[in-house]
């Protein structure tokens, strides 16, 4: 099974010259089609093309949704018009196909059915700091403390979380969590803990990443039962084996869920977490921070290079001894004005005198 996509070339004065690639997978020729400036690879006209993508590969997700009941994949699809850059020009889409599911029921024989209808609760999974109602996580570093929480808006549904992956944004996944809903490595994310309402589950956990690879994600299933007449009984919480229980009592377990009675299921998928180092972080974190008024406030702490302290004193030295300079000049020119003065003075008084008594 293919999935096809569409790339019609934007509007250009010039005939498109470039690729359609998966994102994070222009390397793979299966994920790509190239076109020169006449004609695409595929033989089509210069003004669109079509990418063939294969089910499960290129990176694609898959998720089963229950409102509306059947699955989706989905990818992200990048047209170039650079044969080798990536370039303003560029233009990326978001690529969804669904495929839903028909139920119809077909009896024999005209029965009268009493039966109460729910609405299908919305779920959500995401990754907290610190606390269970903390802050949804975008950037964090290995080691920071963290909660994972799954969520159902329902009073009347449980849920039972199982089926986890991390997946590194590049097609490699590792469960997490298995198919009984128990831990697959404590070390990474241990058993989930189920509120009375058995409509929330949380875990605490540690980051960690792949290696070479700063982006994560996680992906689960939950499978919903209805709480009414002991309905969840012996599906939610689920009973985890204890790390002394060997693997074969741990495959008899998974053995027997998967012999039981199939309930709605669905697929939940957390925010995209970077895992950054600490200098990393804090600078992504910075550009996160809304602008605050005491952002705007003027600081009364000025912050000097040692060269611009250097070049200041200088001037400052520089500008005394002119002053001071100055000063001893214009002092010493006024004493020679008075010394000036006092010799003038008595010669025009005796010259006066004289002239008196003459």
């Amino acid at each position: 099974m293919t999935m096809v996509t569409i790339v019609q070339a934007i509007n250009q004065q010039n005939a498109l010259a470039g690729k359609a690639f998966v994102k994070g997978h222009y390397l793979s020729p299966e994920c790509q089609i190239g076109w020169n400036s006449t004609q695409s690879a595929t033989g089509q006209s210069s003004d669109g093309g079509t990418i063939w993508i294969k089910h499960g590969r290129c990176g694609m997700h898959r998720l089963r949704t229950t409102n509306p009941h059947g699955v989706q994949f989905s990818t992200v699809i990048v047209v170039s018009f650079h044969p080798v850059f990536i370039t303003k020009m560029d233009r990326a889409y978001n690529v969804k196909c669904e495929y839903l599911e028909t139920q119809k029921s077909i009896t024999p024989i005209t029965v009268t059915q009493i039966a109460q209808s729910f609405p299908e609760p919305s779920c959500s999974y995401t990754i907290r700091k610190d606390e269970l109602d903390g802050e949804v996580l975008k950037y964090a570093r290995v080691g920071q403390q963290v909660v994972h929480r799954w969520e159902c808006e329902t009073s009347v549904y449980g849920m039972l979380v199982h089926s986890c992956f991390v997946e590194d944004g590049q097609g490699r996944r590792v469960m997490v969590i298995d198919e009984q809903g128990c831990h697959t490595d404590r070390l990474l994310l241990g058993d989930p803990t189920y509120v009375e309402a058995l409509n929330v589950a949380y875990r605490e956990s540690s980051v960690f990443k792949f290696a070479d690879r700063i982006a994560v994600r996680f992906i689960c299933q939950i499978r919903l039962c209805l709480r009414t007449n002991e309905g969840c009984a012996g599906i939610t919480p689920p009973a985890c084996p204890s790390p002394v229980q060997d693997a074969l009592e741990r495959n008899n377990l998974r053995r027997k869920k998967r012999a039981e009675t199939n309930d709605m299921i669905a697929d939940l998928v957390s925010q995209t977490v970077y895992v950054l180092d600490d200098t990393e972080l804090n600078d992504y974190t910075q550009l996160e921070e809304p602008i605050s008024e005491e952002n705007h406030k003027q600081s009364s702490t000025v912050c000097i290079s040692p060269i611009a302290v250097g070049i200041l004193s200088s001037c400052l030295t520089i500008t005394v001894l002119i002053t001071s300079m100055l000063m001893i000049v214009f002092g010493i020119r006024r004493r020679s004005g008075v010394h000036s003065t006092a010799t003038v003075v008595p010669t025009l008084s005796s010259h006066i005198s004289k002239k008196y008594y003459y």
